[in-house]
């Protein structure tokens, strides 16, 4: 299952690596040169799987596998893959602008963090990032039109108590040991600004907006002197183009709903209050631009905060439970419920943030209150409770029962998927060449 491309950002981080040549309509049956395979009515070329192939000994020269074998496992797998994208048309699901804007985006960002730049991707490729965009945009839509399809088929395929133990028993020997891993809590709490800050800030804005109206105030001078968004300050506030769903929902239903070129009044979100003018709409996009007055907390309300954690520690060392008081007082929706749990992890996994922290800290210790970062739109501050070092061991079902239902459940779905696609090539017309 190697081959298997179940990881959409995997595939689209390597899909301008691949030498792709577009799907034709053939007849069935009908054998043309340089054709590999047929899948319904879309071909596999001889030159799309020897790109794959080539691609493919580029990420792993060690793979083990001789030509004829590594080109016909790739064949393979690209047939289950036209068959997947037959059958999901088939079955009418279908992919939004959005949903290929957003699959270009995330491949984009993956090339520039493996390139450096925008302007390096096309001297790479030697080609405009849209036109790589046009070429490329049939293919990415055949990836998201697969992943839609797996998610229907197979996103609750997962292994119960009594297939974890089987799975357990059946490869028991020859799991992979666990490195040494640092079970970790955390208990955060959120830093507010006092009522008469936020108030004050509000009235700032409503000024600003005055002055504005009244032209004593131009936009593009008041978004330097007293926006707080970084980015476009300098710009006038200028945020251009963005489509529906990419804004924080409190600005876009407000910008949707301004006229062009008119003024909003103060707009409140996580980041603050903003003025925002809409200059130009579609039906389903946006150009704005805004002054953003973020309501600032001061060094009084982040004391408040640690003087808080710090009792809440002073609880845990006097033998009240962490998880407990976690799930009693912890601000952080994603692991509260949880007992604050962040995780079992190695050191090397451990953010970066918080790792020489942990790394200081004795078992069953708690930590200072310290900065926590996660939501740019909130200060924040947590307290860690590094409860053990669990030392490097063979998976047991008592110590690693989550970590072994993982495995057994992706095993079930390679499974599944396999008896899918023995389906598929009895429903589907499809031939190797």
């Amino acid at each position: 299952m190697r081959f298997m491309q179940t990881n959409l950002s995997k595939v689209l981080f390597f899909l301008l690596a691949l030498c792709y040549v577009a799907g034709a309509q053939v007849r069935e049956g009908e054998k043309l040169n340089g054709i590999a395979a047929v899948v319904g009515k879309q071909l596999i070329t001889d030159a799309e799987v020897r790109a794959e192939v080539m691609t493919f000994q580029q990420m792993e020269p060690n793979n083990g596998f001789s030509d004829s074998e590594l080109y016909d496992k790739v064949l393979d797998n690209l047939i289950n893959q036209n068959l997947m994208v037959t059958k999901a048309l088939e079955d009418s699901i279908s992919i939004s602008d959005d949903d290929l804007n957003n699959a270009w985006e995330t491949a984009l960002n993956n090339l520039v963090r493996r390139y450096g730049s925008e302007k390096r991707i096309e001297d790479v490729y030697g080609k405009s990032l849209n036109r790589l965009r046009f070429e490329y945009s049939d293919q990415i839509r055949k990836n998201l039109l697969i992943q839609k399809l797996q998610q229907k088929e197979f996103m609750d395929v997962k292994a119960g108590p009594s297939e974890v133990e089987q799975f357990y028993e059946n490869y028991k020997d020859s799991i992979e040991t666990i490195p040494q891993r640092i079970e970790i809590y955390h208990i955060v709490k959120n830093v507010s600004s006092n009522k008469g800050k936020k108030e004050q800030t509000l009235q700032l804005a409503r000024m600003v907006r005055d002055s504005i109206l009244k032209g004593d105030l131009n936009f593009d001078i008041a978004a330097k002197r007293y926006s707080a968004d970084l980015a476009t300050k300098n710009d006038g506030g200028n945020l251009g183009w963005f489509n529906k769903g990419k804004l924080v929902p409190e600005f876009e239903n407000a910008a949707f709903q301004l006229q062009e070129d008119e003024l909003s009044l103060p707009v409140e979100t996580p980041f603050g209050f903003h003025i925002i003018q809409t200059l130009e709409k579609k039906e389903n996009s946006i150009n704005t631009r805004h002054i953003v007055f973020s309501i600032k907390t001061t060094q009084e309300d982040n004391d408040k905060v640690k003087e808080l954690l710090i009792e809440i520690k002073k609880k845990v060392d006097n033998g009240e439970s962490f998880e407990k008081l976690a799930k009693l007082y912890s601000d952080d929706k994603e692991t509260k419920g949880f007992g604050g749990l962040i995780g079992k992890l190695t050191i090397e996994n451990i953010p970066a943030s918080i790792r020489s922290t942990i790394e200081n800290m004795k078992e069953g210790e708690v930590s200072s209150p310290i900065p926590y970062n996660a939501d740019p739109t909130k200060t924040a501050f947590h307290i860690i409770y590094k409860k053990r070092i669990i030392a490097s061991h063979k998976p047991s079902l008592e110590e690693d029962y989550e970590l072994l239902q993982n495995y057994a459940s992706n095993k079930k779905r390679q499974d599944a998927m396999k008896n899918y696609f023995e389906k598929l090539r009895e429903e589907i017309y499809w031939k190797r060449y």
